[in-house]
């Protein structure tokens, strides 16, 4: 979301497919660290590719992983998602 004065602007993008992504490559189990921008009122991170799992801790059946980061901002400031991948060998 941009504002400018008075009028203000959302920007939507398609969410990016696992298949365009260049993957990480992890260790089944392994455990992601996140240190969350200052200022930031809500933080997640969700295994997009299986939702039931902790999307902290890195699934440990071989395969790739879509995970999405989700950030919001206090008083309608705004809201950002960040998408990366991971592959467990």
């Amino acid at each position: 979301m941009g504002c400018n004065e008075d009028h203000c602007s959302t920007t939507d993008s398609a969410m990016p497919r696992l298949e365009d992504m260049t993957p990480v490559v992890a260790t089944g189990g392994a455990v992601i660290k996140t240190t969350p921008p200052e200022g930031i009122n809500g933080f997640t991170l969700q295994n997009l590719t299986e939702p039931g799992n902790d999307g902290y801790t890195v699934p440990t059946t071989p395969g790739s992983y879509l995970y999405e980061i989700q950030c919001t901002w206090p008083q309608d400031q705004g809201r950002a998602n960040f998408y990366f991948a991971v592959t467990v060998e």
